[in-house]
């Protein structure tokens, strides 16, 4: 599978089921001390082996699921009113999942695909020599220097992607590849916020 980005539409056979069990789940802020992201996430992660095994079919790959080091089945919360440090960033896995569970969004919400347009880069460096071509020794440096500062500029990104929030759609995309971000909090409370399910992974090697 060559696709940085893969769109799967009506992804849960159940989807109100899903739901279901997230808005009656307790939350947690794991944000709370360093505040980056917006919102509340579950405490426990929720899969099932016909999640992993939809995404090793549309990957074309098995996949390693590491519940201890990131989250794999998290809820995630927001509403409009919730600050963040953080929107436009690059995960530490090879894939990103997100599960729109969320009804009645507005236009404008959804997830974007960025690229930075000093650097004109649509990811961070690949390899060392890329990353010492920026002054970096590796990621978390290249982070640190060229992402974090612009993470909540706008005009410091230039949109190439969006997907729209849609009901049960999932969005699966190469994390550590692309600067990416969620577009648009919306809501008072979690019946009508921003509700997403989301997977960290890597492939297996």
């Amino acid at each position: 599978m060559n696709s940085s980005v893969i769109v799967v539409d009506n992804f849960y056979s159940d989807p109100d089921c899903v739901r279901e069990l997230a808005l009656g789940d307790e939350l947690v802020d794991p944000f709370s001390l360093s505040g980056n992201f917006a919102g509340r996430e579950s405490e426990y992660n929720y899969f099932s082996e016909s999640i992993v095994e939809s995404f090793e079919k549309i990957l074309g790959t098995k996949i390693v699921v590491d519940e201890d080091s990131n989250a794999f089945g998290r809820f995630r919360f927001a509403r409009a009113s919730d600050k963040r440090k953080t929107q436009i960033h690059f995960d530490n896995k090879d894939w990103s999942a997100v599960v729109y569970l969320s009804r009645n969004s507005p236009s404008g919400t959804g997830t974007i695909f960025v690229e930075h347009r000093r650097l004109n880069l649509v990811g961070p460096p690949v390899s060392k020599e890329e990353l010492q071509r920026y002054g970096c020794d590796n990621l978390n440096d290249f982070d640190r220097k060229y992402v974090l500062p612009d993470t909540l500029n706008p005009g410091a990104w230039a949109t190439h992607l969006r997907v729209p929030f849609k009901y049960n759609r999932l969005v699966l995309f190469r994390g550590r590849k692309l600067f990416h971000g969620s577009e648009g909090l919306f809501g008072e409370n979690r019946a009508d916020g921003r509700l997403t399910h989301n997977f960290f992974f890597d492939e297996a090697r």
